[in-house]
């Protein structure tokens, strides 16, 4: 099998737009940094629950410090942002596990 000159050079202008494409559609899809702040009186094992659902949904773990607190449990996860509204109504309402879910962005105070 022969390939021509013209051949070669579509194959390699489409191999770089599709290159560029895939780039373009990775930096569009910004990921969005989200508190997932939990009830009280939920337990370890339903904490576990909710990250392990999060992770299925495609979701990253940033900070799990306060999972455990007594006054405020809550975790940071980053997914993308065409998701957050999404998780925002999976947990909305009275949801048995999740008090809140909010996006993570500086709060000021005048």
């Amino acid at each position: 099998m022969q390939l021509s000159f013209r051949s070669f050079i579509f194959f390699i202008f489409f191999t770089l737009l599709s290159v560029s494409a895939y780039q373009l559609n990775l930096h569009n899809m910004a990921n969005k940094q989200v508190i997932v702040q939990f009830k009280k009186s939920s337990s370890a094992d339903d904490r576990q629950k909710i990250i392990g659902e999060l992770k299925g949904k495609g979701a990253s773990i940033v900070n799990d410090d306060n999972i455990n607190s007594k006054i405020l449990p809550f975790i940071t996860v980053s997914l993308p942002e065409s998701d957050f509204s999404t998780l925002q109504s999976d947990f909305s309402g009275d949801h048995a596990v999740v008090e809140n879910v909010e996006a993570d962005q500086e709060v000021r105070i005048q």
